[in-house]
């Protein structure tokens, strides 16, 4: 059984106990000279030698229970934390494509409404990636205002094009709070797209990588895209002016999970995101059982007690 104290640097007041000890010894030392001197032996009270004794220990336990003694382990009622969620949603144009209905980024907007408002412990953040990353939602709690805004999600939100993974996930992990004590999590919605290819050697740097949940928008035979032109759906043509088309790469992704301790699923398979809530609901429930594990029992009571028993007897003796 550990033992410890909470607040140590108490200890000097130990120095107090055989201070008071001795003064309150010599003041009744002296007022019984002065009984006797007037009264005579027959005056002298009962018990008034011992309270010098009696306030020594009630000094030594105020400091005791002052320096907060820890022992044994404590047991408490674990209520689960929620989770601080950064979402990274690709924007670029790849994510127009059709393979799913209506199109990637549509569905991304359903699967991610679906996951915020399940979340009734969990404060979200929304990231608009592509070229470049914007944030467009902070850490919120406020579930019914963060599904209003994934809609602003889109194309024309982020001004650069192409698709900068690295970056993305670089805003995400700046984008968590390092004092937090909630479980933390990157959930990156994406067709595995990555122009720049450095989302793999970047967080390989990671000194304590956040674990990315990534969901994979589209199919592997690949699709179309679609774009608005001058009131018109045209398909996206290349510079050599054929069609292009985009297939899911959930390789990529798949490997951003397993070396961050996340996950990879396909969207097809859960598009409503339940498995990845049940995750993430697994994960902060982990995280607050780890926390309790070892924690020690405060037991500054029990020398509160002593004190206070030593007061209580010793002023019925003087009396």
């Amino acid at each position: 059984m550990s033992f410890a104290f909470a607040a140590p640097e108490w200890l000097v007041a130990l120095a107090a106990v055989p201070l008071i000890y001795a003064w309150i010894r010599s003041r009744d030392r002296a007022r019984m000279r002065r009984r006797m001197e007037c009264f005579g032996p027959r005056c002298l009270g009962q018990g008034e030698a011992s309270q010098a004794s009696w306030w020594a220990f009630a000094t030594l336990g105020f400091v005791l229970a002052a320096m907060q003694p820890e022992w044994g382990r404590e047991s408490l009622r674990t209520e689960r934390k929620g989770s601080d969620i950064v979402v990274c949603l690709d924007v670029s144009r790849s994510m127009l494509a059709t393979d799913l209905v209506p199109n990637r980024l549509q569905s991304a907007h359903k699967s991610l409404a679906s996951l915020v408002m399940s979340g009734v412990d969990d404060r979200f953040a929304l990231l608009a990636f592509s070229g470049e990353t914007r944030r467009l939602v902070p850490l919120t709690d406020d579930r019914a205002s963060y599904a209003s805004l994934i809609a602003i999600a889109n194309p024309s939100a982020v001004r650069r094009g192409g698709t900068d993974l690295a970056a993305a996930l670089q805003a995400a992990r700046e984008a968590l709070d390092s004092e937090s004590d909630r479980a933390q999590a990157i959930v990156l919605l994406t067709d595995g797209e990555d122009l720049e290819g450095r989302a793999l050697a970047m967080i390989g740097e990671w000194q304590n990588p956040i674990p990315i949940h990534a969901v994979g928008y589209g199919t592997m035979t690949g699709s179309k895209i679609v774009v608005q032109e001058r009131g018109r759906s045209n398909f996206l043509i290349d510079r050599e002016g054929r069609d292009v088309v985009t297939a899911l790469d959930a390789r990529n992704l798949r490997e951003l999970g397993i070396r961050t301790a996340g996950s990879y699923r396909d969207a097809l398979d859960d598009p409503e995101l339940l498995a990845l809530r049940n995750r993430l609901q697994k994960d902060a429930t982990r995280l607050a059982s780890i926390d309790d594990l070892g924690r020690r029992g405060s037991r500054f009571a029990w020398p509160l007690l002593l004190a206070f028993l030593c007061l209580v007897f010793g002023g019925r003796m003087r009396t």
